[in-house]
């Protein structure tokens, strides 16, 4: 493509960024004019840790931002949301850098090392900050297991979803089993991989997908490629034939690297002494509400595992509807520590459940204020029955220890 002329709409000093490296594992396509629906450029897509150089910076008709950019010797347009989030620039600051590459920007070893080298930035110099950056695992020695809810929010609420593992530690308190329920979405597997790694898991056993959305098994894929996974659970859903089958072939395309097994009320499985159980999938034919989006979180399966005793009982984004025939399908529903339904959200959490469960202890992967959405009518109920309440907005990562049926409750930051 011919360089563009320039329109007038900005100037090249008004540019945020000159040039960069595209973050490793993006890939960004360049149009050859200025708007979503333009051909894109011969040259794309443009794979990570290319070197994109930015001449200007225009608006469209629309008001959405365009980067006029060099790749190589040719010339092309990329939407400036892909530039801000995804270029990585040289003159920032050591410690930033380092969080690139704690989050894997730019690849591992020396590919690594030539990226940000390429950049200006000392290699030994940032791996030093990197060092210091990585969180330490929390102690462990006089537990047996973790209900660990994992804040990968990081102040970003782009980052949303629900990801918590049960673990299971060795006498020196390195970890023996992890059991992830649910991934997250796509944008925040990496600080899910980044602090499972950090907390020493080195191979996930199971991961259970509580139901079709996006935000509960979107990060499958990137913690796969960097964690191995023995097994992946999802829930029987026979009747959600739409949503099934989108749902069944991101699982599948998984099956080479790991099996998996679909989950119907009363199977289960046990990992070394974490035990787990299905307790509950709401048969279609009971619920009333058949919006797409509202009747799968409806189909989320109910687990309960059991750690010597300790019930910790999670539910995906279950709301009340089906919490309803929940309630009258199985007896007892008490529990230890309760994953808050859809996260936190009056219309998953009534009154009913709350009864129902009575945790000592319930926690919420909170993606907006705790007071957005009647959570704060949540923590009302489960104030009432007796429950001690967590969240990651407030806490950052939660962990719930489990040693000879007692609970010991840390968090990463005060709340």
């Amino acid at each position: 493509m011919a360089k563009y002329e320039i329109s007038g709409t900005s100037t090249p000093s008004k540019v945020p960024y000159k040039w960069g490296l595209l973050k490793f594992g993006m890939k960004v396509t360049a149009r050859l004019q200025p708007e979503v629906k333009a051909k894109p450029c011969s040259f794309s897509p443009i794979d990570g840790l290319t070197k994109i150089e930015v001449c200007d910076q225009i608006t469209d008709s629309t008001d959405t931002v365009w980067c006029y950019c060099k790749v190589g010797n040719l010339y092309g347009f990329i939407l400036y949301t892909s530039i801000r989030d995804y270029l990585r620039t040289p003159g920032q600051s050591i410690e930033k850098v380092a969080r690139w590459v704690i989050s894997n920007d730019f690849s591992t070893d020396e590919t690594r090392r030539k990226a940000l080298e390429s950049l200006g930035y000392n290699y030994d110099a940032v791996q030093k900050v990197v060092s210091d950056l990585m969180p330490k695992p929390a102690p462990a020695k006089s537990h047996k297991f973790a209900v660990w809810a994992v804040n990968f929010m990081e102040d970003d609420e782009r980052q949303f979803g629900d990801c918590t593992a049960v673990l299971q530690y060795n006498e020196d308190g390195s970890v023996r089993h992890c059991v992830l329920i649910d991934c997250a979405k796509y944008a925040a597997a990496y600080v899910v991989v980044r602090k499972l790694k950090a907390h020493g898991v080195n191979r996930i056993d199971a991961v259970c997908i509580s139901h079709a959305h996006g935000d509960h098994y979107g990060g499958l894929n990137y913690i796969m490629k960097h964690i191995p996974v023995s097994h992946i659970y999802v829930p029987d859903v026979t009747e959600l034939k739409r949503y099934q089958s989108g749902y069944a072939s991101a699982i599948k395309s998984q099956a080479k690297k790991a099996p998996s097994t679909y989950l119907k009320a009363g199977t289960g499985f046990s990992i070394g002494d974490i035990k787990c159980k299905c307790v509950f999938i709401c048969p279609a034919n009971k619920l009333s509400e058949h919006d797409d989006h509202h009747f799968v979180n409806n189909e989320s399966m109910v687990l309960r595992f059991d750690l010597d005793g300790i019930i910790y009982h999670t539910a995906g984004d279950l709301q009340n509807p089906a919490n309803n025939v929940l309630i009258k399908t199985v007896s007892n529903l008490k529990a230890d520590i309760f994953k808050c339904q859809w996260h936190g959200d009056a219309n998953a959490c009534n009154e009913a459940i709350c009864k129902a469960v009575r945790p000592k202890y319930a926690f919420s992967n909170y993606h907006h204020k705790p007071s957005m959405s009647g959570r704060g009518t949540t923590r009302k109920r489960l104030k009432a029955v007796g429950a001690i309440f967590y969240d990651n907005y407030t806490c950052g990562d939660i962990y719930f220890y489990v040693q000879n049926g007692i609970i010991t409750v840390k968090t990463g930051k005060k709340g």
